[in-house]
């Protein structure tokens, strides 16, 4: 199980190269996981970054493109412009089982009041369409916590989950489909409050910042992509809105040694390893029970003819040579009688045909 079997070839033919190969590749906690590969676009509007902050929300600037995905065979997949993770995730779960890869998406982005209303005014904002509010408290801490508590309020509503972690305050939604943020204002009215919004990939690189403010308060955050499977592969997007290059990205096994369980993140990451993790060990046990059923048959065919071969020889051992002698003479004299008999009886009619000449 660490990997020393290696393959080896084992003949179960009576000619040769009849041979059966059998591979073991190692299970242990470093070697098994989760091939991957994250998606992560270049460009401002697209996946995993957040569009430029203004006035009023615009619509998704993703443009449209295909993925190239060569894994347990090829595919490609058409993402529609102005499409959001959750759908470029779903088109590529369209084809697993062709490649062998699965995706899932993720939004988040970090938050960070950089300039504070005063205490006691009230500050408000839409996010993915339903309008908040909280309180001002005067501290940053207070503010980003009353931040945090307005959102989870309503994420029945739109979707979205606040967490703070180590003081640090994220937003997210884990099925990928876009966060957006508008009309940022507080009750007096003065350009006062601004919220920098950090969006994140998926390995934790951080996109873009942007700051919003009651002038332009605005933005729409893309999440980001990540393809797993348990065996190794490579992707290609067609678009820098779809991801970080146009050029063939080669996955990257993160194993289930390195599986960090402290954060939020890191447990959902954990189960796309641990998942692809199992189905590596399922894999090797297939082959293994495909490889024992080809010896079980081998075996019982040679139990087979092992069998024969002794019944034959029993046979031959077991025979009475002076009867069967007796009996095979006997069967050649009555053979050369009737030979005899039948040449008597074809001279017959030449001696009459003679004598009548």
């Amino acid at each position: 199980l660490n990997g020393s079997f290696g393959s080896k070839s084992f003949q179960i033919g009576s000619n040769a190269n009849e041979t059966i190969n059998v591979s073991l590749s190692s299970v242990a906690a470093e070697k098994i996981g989760s091939n991957q590969v994250n998606l992560q676009s270049a460009a401002a509007d697209g996946f995993g970054q957040a569009a430029a902050a203004t006035a009023t929300l615009a619509t998704s600037a993703v443009a449209g493109g295909t993925y190239d995905i060569s894994g347990r065979n090829d595919a490609q997949v058409t993402i529609a412009a102005g499409a959001s993770a959750e759908d470029a995730a779903a088109a590529i779960n369209s084809v697993t089982s062709s490649t062998g890869v699965t995706a899932q998406a993720r939004t988040e982005a970090g938050l960070s009041l950089s300039a504070l209303a005063a205490a006691d005014e009230s500050v408000s904002f839409e996010l993915n369409g339903e309008k908040l509010s909280f309180v001002a408290t005067g501290s940053k801490s207070g503010d980003e916590q009353a931040l945090a508590e307005a959102i989870n309020s309503a994420t029945d509503e739109h979707g979205v989950t606040a967490t703070i972690e180590n003081g640090a305050l994220s937003v997210s939604n884990n099925n990928g489909a876009d966060i957006t943020f508008a009309d940022l204002t507080d009750s007096a009215g003065t350009p006062t409050v601004e919220l920098d919004v950090t969006p994140e990939g998926y390995d934790g690189a951080a996109g873009t910042a942007v700051t919003l403010n009651t002038a332009a308060g605005a933005t729409r955050v893309s999440g980001a992509v990540q393809l797993n499977s348990s065996e190794t592969f490579s992707a290609q997007a067609s678009d820098a809105s779809l991801a970080a290059g146009t050029t063939d990205v080669t996955s990257k096994l993160n194993d289930v040694a390195d599986v960090d369980i402290t954060s939020q993140k890191g447990s959902q990451d954990a189960l796309a390893i641990i998942d692809n993790a199992i189905a590596n060990i399922d894999s090797q046990r297939a082959s293994l029970g495909a490889v024992q059923n080809r010896f079980d048959h081998t075996i019982s065919n040679l139990a087979n003819i092992s069998e024969n071969v002794s019944a034959s020889r029993s046979r031959i051992q077991d025979t009475d040579f002076a009867t069967e002698t007796a009996e095979m003479t006997k069967n050649q004299i009555l053979q050369q009688a009737g030979t005899s008999i039948l040449s008597q009886a074809n001279q017959l009619p030449q001696t009459a045909l003679s004598l009548l000449g």
